[in-house]
């Protein structure tokens, strides 16, 4: 009968370490998600080469997306509607990225600067917003 007492507190002992394992398991997931999230949240793009617009000259540009708010996204959409442009699926729209990536631009640049970027930056910065929202989970 002992012994029966020893494997029941054996394998209860089991269940506990298997259920603090799991425990731990999902707090490092959780961890994890939020390293992810917090590596998107800034991206800073350096130049090549300095881009010039309008007088403008950009070395670097720092885009902070977790500056991002509600309104941001509403607006975002009042302002595509109002050029005749919707978007059905945010983050694979290049229009839509590239306004985001305005919205949080430091020094400032705007829409039409971006778009007259070099191809691979002007990638780059929408890939790093793109980034922001997928693992947002936006």
């Amino acid at each position: 009968m002992e012994n029966k007492n020893i494997e029941t507190t054996s394998q209860g002992t089991e269940n506990v370490t298997d259920s603090v394992t799991a425990q731990e398991k999902r707090a490092d997931s959780t961890d994890k998600k939020k390293n992810r999230i917090e590596n998107a949240r800034v991206y800073v793009h350096t130049f090549a080469e300095p881009f010039t617009y309008e007088n403008q000259t950009y070395k670097k540009i720092t885009f902070d997306f977790g500056r991002l708010r509600g309104k941001d996204a509403t607006s975002l959409e009042d302002e595509l509607a109002a050029e005749g442009r919707y978007v059905i699926s945010p983050e694979i729209s290049d229009v839509y990225l590239s306004k985001v990536a305005v919205r949080v631009s430091q020094p400032a640049i705007t829409f039409d600067a971006m778009e007259e970027l070099p191809y691979v930056d002007f990638k780059k910065i929408i890939n790093a917003a793109r980034n922001f929202l997928v693992k947002s989970g936006l």
